[in-house]
């Protein structure tokens, strides 16, 4: 998967090292099936995609320019990160 990324970025090693640190990655993002509230998902990643740079310049001292997650595939469809226009990277 990360071979995927790097590749989709157009990074070799040395571009990875160089650039890793400025990449974030969601590592758990459910919502409750009970939960009944349209588009939810996609304004969750919309404010947390326009928030998270602010706020990683204020902890760490740089922005984020990349935005990426993992989705068990044998579990989920991944359906939220496709409404909110998120790129497949590969598999």
């Amino acid at each position: 998967v990360i071979k995927d990324r790097d590749t989709y970025l157009g990074w070799d090693q040395a571009t990875r090292k160089r650039n890793i640190h400025l990449t974030t990655n969601n590592t758990r993002f459910l919502i409750l099936p009970w939960i009944n509230s349209p588009h939810l998902a996609s304004h969750i990643l919309s404010s947390v995609s326009r928030r998270i740079t602010q706020d990683w310049i204020e902890r760490y001292g740089h922005g984020v320019y990349l935005l990426e997650t993992f989705v068990e595939q044998d579990r989920f469809k991944g359906t939220c990160y496709i409404a909110a226009n998120w790129c497949l990277a590969g598999q």
